[in-house]
């Protein structure tokens, strides 16, 4: 009987314990977290809202905390975000609860963040901010009170408890800011960032009088991307959390390997101090990204897990990966087909948008609407020199070429080895034909004079330089990083005035050349420049400036406008120019 009653007051104080901590866990409102606080980062600061590769993605994770205890915590989330240039936006939803009596933590939030990009290439600083409510919630009617205890009996579901709540059930507002700094140390990639969560400190008490609130939880988090090679990076993580009494500490290293251009291989471990070991795997395959981690308990704890941590997976999916966000394009046209007219037909060509492959760009039904003018069986948009018949095993490019651009000039003597040229210009071209090479012209597509650098000589007269000003428009440039055509949007504003520009002045047009710094080989940055040129180019296209109206070219490392020795000067040079010309 003793061996009875000893049992049964362990129970009884077991689950006195439990339900104390439960009831702390709302009382004193401390936050359900994920242990892949990548995944989920923008849980705990919401300037990470929009930072992906992607225009719209929806996630979802589910966790199971010390899941050999019958009744243990369960945290799940779904969300969904929206990147719209440099303002993102998204909502989401999170869930905790535990036990028999059903203790749940609900908490729905709408969260914002924009960016701002700074004048040193690769740093921005983001700002996020979300709102939402928090419901917490129990059923009392559940747990077993010391008021219920029957000497020699145990537990008596008859005798009264003689507790009473105030309330039950609760719905709180919840506020929540953060910030990040995003910049590049040579070669290595850095996230800094700070949030504040429940800033308003809502009253969380379940008695009228009680004088509990949400307490603010700071968050602090460094991430390090190292890239090794082109296939293998490592990525260093820190974070701290404190929140009333309660810190944390989270010190990780992962690696993520490039298995094939769409698989990634994600592996990590990380150390939460004094508490437990992450380990983690995931994989990113196309446009969706899992993840699997464990927590491995270290802490007191561990003894009533009998050794067993968490459990929590995580999926997200992308939508629009690696495209980027812009304004509207203007409403495709619709084909006149004998077959089928209700097809759209953006550029035109007869191949319908749905099988178009190059929809803004016309082209050929054998190349599913995109266009192979140096006829090497790879469509330009996938050829790195779609103007020079190469090697599938090359990208497009020429595996051996002696005279690339067939000018007569041997690559070895040839200025401009990818543009054709002639011989008094050292294998450059005059594209304007004023005696000036393009190479040393600084007005290649407006007939000028030598004695002014290949630019129309202006006489002192007024009326003269104020019809030299009206026909040659200011130049618009565009700066990439490195290996990229991708436009960033600090320079949109500018391409839209171009934009607006030309639709107000139909007599002018605009040529685009494309620039590189001199990294790498000549013939791959002649292929970069002439993928930036022709992003470009689009640009203008998707905003219905007619492609009759613009020319491009590429002049790859040919053309530096400042030093290639030091970064700034390679910033410079990394470039496409847009000149307008009547």
């Amino acid at each position: 009987m003793e061996y009875i009653e000893s049992n049964m007051r362990t129970m009884y104080k077991n689950r006195l314990i439990l339900f104390i901590l439960l009831l702390c866990n709302l009382g004193q409102a401390q936050d359900a977290h994920f242990s892949n606080s990548e995944m989920n980062a923008s849980a705990a600061n919401p300037a990470k809202v929009g930072m992906m590769s992607s225009d719209f993605k929806i996630m979802g994770s589910y966790r199971s905390q010390w899941w050999s205890i019958p009744d243990g915590f369960r945290t799940y989330t779904v969300g969904f975000e929206n990147k719209q240039k440099a303002f993102s936006w998204g909502a989401d939803i999170l869930n905790n609860d535990a036990g028999e009596a059903s203790l749940k933590q609900s908490n729905i939030r709408l969260k914002a963040s924009y960016t701002k990009l700074l004048a040193q290439e690769g740093h921005s600083l983001r700002a996020g901010v979300a709102v939402g409510i928090i419901q917490q919630r129990f059923d009392p009617t559940a747990f077993q009170f010391d008021n219920q205890y029957e000497q020699g009996v145990g537990f008596n579901g008859s005798f009264s408890s003689q507790e009473s709540f105030d309330k039950t059930n609760q719905i709180l507002p919840d506020f929540t800011a953060g910030l990040i700094w995003t910049n590049k140390v040579g070669t290595i990639k850095n996230e800094i960032g700070v949030s504040l969560a429940h800033l308003n400190q809502a009253a969380a008490s379940f008695y009228n009088n009680g004088d509990q609130i949400y307490p603010t939880r700071t968050f602090f988090h460094i991430k390090s991307t190292i890239p090794f090679n082109e296939k293998l990076s490592g990525i260093g993580n820190f974070q701290y959390a404190k929140q009333s009494s309660t810190q944390q500490t989270i010190l990780g290293f992962g690696i993520n390997y490039k298995l094939e251009e769409q698989k990634r291989l994600n592996i990590g471990i990380a150390s939460r101090m004094k508490d437990a070991i992450i380990l983690s795997a995931g994989i990113d395959i196309d446009n969706a990204s899992f993840a699997l981690n464990y927590d491995l308990h270290k802490s007191k704890l561990s003894g009533a897990t009998n050794g067993n941590g968490a459990i929590e997976l995580t999926a997200i999916f992308y939508f629009n990966k690696d495209k980027q966000n812009r304004t509207a394009t203007p409403a495709p046209k619709v084909i006149q087909s004998p077959e089928d007219n209700s097809k759209l037909d953006s550029d035109n060509d007869g191949v319908p948008n749905g099988i178009d492959e190059c929809p803004l760009i016309p082209g050929l039904w054998k190349y599913n609407g995109c266009n192979d003018k140096d006829e090497d069986g790879i469509i330009d948009s996938k050829d790195a020199c779609p103007n020079l018949f190469g090697d599938k095993s090359n990208k497009g490019c020429p595996v051996d070429v002696m005279d690339s651009d067939l000018d007569g000039l041997i690559d070895s003597v040839d200025d401009c080895p990818f543009l054709k040229g002639s011989p008094e210009h050292k294998g450059c071209p005059d594209t304007d034909k004023d005696g000036v090479s393009d190479k040393i012209d600084r007005c290649p597509f407006l007939k000028g004079v030598a004695s002014n650098n290949g630019c129309p000589k202006i006489s002192s007269s007024p009326i003269s330089q104020g019809e030299f000003r009206n026909d040659r428009l200011p130049k618009v440039h565009v700066e990439f990083d490195t290996d990229q055509s991708y436009i960033k949007p600090i320079y949109w504003p500018q391409l839209d005035q171009a934009v607006q520009t030309l639709m107000n002045r139909p007599e002018f047009n605009i040529y685009i050349s494309g620039h590189t710094d001199a990294e790498g080989d000549a013939a791959y940055n002649h292929a970069l420049g002439e993928k930036r040129s022709f992003e470009v180019m689009n640009y203008f296209i998707e905003r219905g400036i007619s492609m009759d109206r613009i020319s491009i070219i590429s002049y790859g490392e040919t053309k530096p406008k400042h030093t290639n020795n030091n970064v700034y000067g390679k910033a410079k040079n990394r470039r496409a120019e847009i000149i307008f010309v009547q």
